[in-house]
């Protein structure tokens, strides 16, 4: 009877470390290692502190399991508002705080450009910095927009699409970011995409 029970008890015990195994071996394949994880977010938050001789803190993080790789979102405690996101390996490579601020700086262009003039599209706006601009360490954003290039994404979805409406509307909104630039651009691509829930419209213009 005891060897029954110490055999019954040794099975459940290796199906148990089995189960473990396992358990430790999906959450390291999806979550990564966890030590590394804060390795990496030391060592992120001192390069851009080193940068720019301020404080930043990790706001959340994330493991992308396919790439292998921790990506960061950031902020820094003198501009909170501001985040962006990194991996430790594109941070010697791509000034992320810097490429975060100049879209910030277009964003708050565009909402001045626009006031409330618009706000029955509903509209949604999307900015980045194209990746193969030149000064993409280059820390600050007066220099940084005159030598990058970048594109912003308008979209909203009216009831029945037309075309020609569409078309007024963007030279308008184009006409008014114009207008409200104060500083040299590399590049300011504007995009807009309307989608009816039927059909699909883009349209496009260089300002700079």
């Amino acid at each position: 009877m005891k060897k029954r029970t110490k055999r019954l008890v040794g099975v459940i015990g290796f199906l148990l470390l089995t189960a473990l195994a396992f358990v430790f071996y999906f959450y390291m394949t999806f979550s990564g290692n966890i030590i590394e994880r804060f390795s990496q977010q030391r060592a992120i938050i001192k390069a851009y502190e080193t940068r720019y001789d301020e404080d930043f803190e990790i706001v959340s993080s994330s493991y992308g399991y396919k790439r292998k790789e921790f990506s960061f979102k950031i902020s820094s405690k003198s501009e909170p508002e501001i985040v962006f996101t990194s991996t430790l390996d594109e941070a010697d490579r791509i000034d992320r705080y810097a490429a975060a601020r100049c879209t910030d700086y277009l964003r708050k262009v565009i909402s001045e450009a626009f006031g409330k003039d618009f706000d029955d599209l509903q509209y949604k706006v999307n900015i980045f910095e194209e990746y193969n601009s030149p000064g993409l360490l280059e820390r600050d954003v007066t220099t940084r927009l005159s030598q990058n290039q970048y594109v912003v994404d308008l979209s909203w979805d009216p009831p029945v699409l037309d075309t020609l409406q569409v078309d007024t509307i963007f030279n308008d909104m184009t006409q008014r970011i114009s207008a409200r630039l104060d500083t040299s651009i590399g590049g300011l691509k504007i995009r807009a995409g309307v989608y009816d829930g039927k059909d699909y419209y883009i349209t496009e213009v260089d300002l700079r």
